[in-house]
């Protein structure tokens, strides 16, 4: 598959522009990382570019949400450093976080996206209750800017507004429809 990346996640269908209801709310974009296990050459290469932001940080755990498992196990194989998982099951942080840990981990906190700062927060808080201190986030796309959240620094891999604006140069995205998700972007 060639192109740039921005193209790349525009033909595979991981981000996609149109109307859509989630969560009972209207939006103009979509951006669906559970596809990235079809496209193993593109989720290794993902993997490539979000690894360096935990060798910047002092971690020796990296906490992968249920959602973002995937690229949680490359970025894992990429770094070395020791994966835990959410099932994703909504129970308490002792059933809920599989891997091996102990009080005291310092851990980055990988996510595909910050869609709900109030169920991030109670995810780091329940990933404390165990033990793992969380001490950056890792988003691989940022919807929209947050530089921190709880005290601790949000980075991310991709800006929405980058790749909006890389589609828009090559032709392959409406002035009307970025139009559209700017103003949901400035809205959130």
């Amino acid at each position: 598959m060639s192109g740039s990346l921005p193209e790349r996640l525009l033909d595979t269908g991981i981000l996609q522009f149109g109307y859509f209801v989630i969560d009972n709310k209207v939006a103009p974009v979509r951006f669906c990382p559970e596809y990235l296990p079809a496209y193993p050459d593109l989720l290794t290469h993902l993997g490539k570019l979000t690894a360096p932001e935990f060798a910047a940080s002092e971690v020796d755990h990296l906490i992968a949400t249920a959602d973002s498992v995937p690229l949680g196990l490359v970025c894992s194989l990429q770094t070395g450093l020791s994966m835990v998982y959410s099932r994703g099951r909504g129970e308490s942080a002792v059933y809920d976080l599989v891997g091996s840990y102990n009080t005291g981990h310092m851990s980055a906190l990988l996510m595909n996206s910050v869609e709900d700062e109030v169920a991030t927060q109670k995810f780091i808080s329940n990933a404390r209750s165990v033990g793992l201190e969380t001490r950056i986030i890792v988003t691989l796309v940022e919807m929209r800017h947050i530089d921190q959240l709880a005290d601790i620094p949000v980075r991310s891999v991709f800006r929405l507004i980058d790749i909006i604006q890389t589609l828009i140069t090559v032709g392959r995205l409406s002035e009307g429809q970025a139009q559209a998700v700017l103003k949901w972007i400035n809205a959130r």
